[in-house]
């Protein structure tokens, strides 16, 4: 139970983030294929903390 409650967080905030960003992979978010970039390394950094902080506050909200 434990391992399937952590995929589907997991997949939650990887979701949330390729909603943010338009997508997962490196190579698209830095537009190596087309010049388009999507995201910035900083930004992609950015991001995924700012994701990982609303997800411990809510987290912390419900056990508190």
């Amino acid at each position: 139970a434990t391992k399937k409650d952590t995929y589907k967080k997991i997949r939650s905030l990887t979701e949330k983030f390729a909603e943010m960003n338009g997508s997962l992979v490196c190579r698209e978010l830095k537009g190596i294929d087309t010049g388009n970039m999507l995201r910035s390394c900083n930004g992609c950094i950015t991001d995924a903390a700012d994701i990982l902080e609303e997800y411990f506050r809510e987290k912390e909200s419900k056990e508190g």
